[in-house]
């Protein structure tokens, strides 16, 4: 993995090559809605030389997944539209 963005198209069966290098001592993750249909999900891990995840990390993570909402909400500026 390397640091960059990853991609695995196989088999959900075999895991990823970058797996092994994913910390997973804790693990939140929150569905992705496109239109109301399930799209996707937001996942992040944290090793264990980190404290666990807690309640309010899930609450913050739940308010990224909300379309058009997050950044305005995670105090990053307006939001913008929907692209037509």
């Amino acid at each position: 993995m390397d640091g960059q963005p990853s991609l695995w198209t196989g088999p959900l069966s075999e895991p990823g090559p970058f797996l092994a290098e994913v910390p997973q001592a804790s693990v939140m993750a929150v569905p992705l809605e496109v239109q109301g249909d399930r799209a996707a999900a937001l996942c992040v891990t944290r090793s264990e030389h980190r404290s666990p995840f807690a309640a309010e990390d899930l609450t913050l993570l739940s308010e990224f997944a909300k379309p058009g909402q997050s950044r305005r909400r995670a105090g990053m500026g307006p939001s913008r539209p929907a692209a037509s």
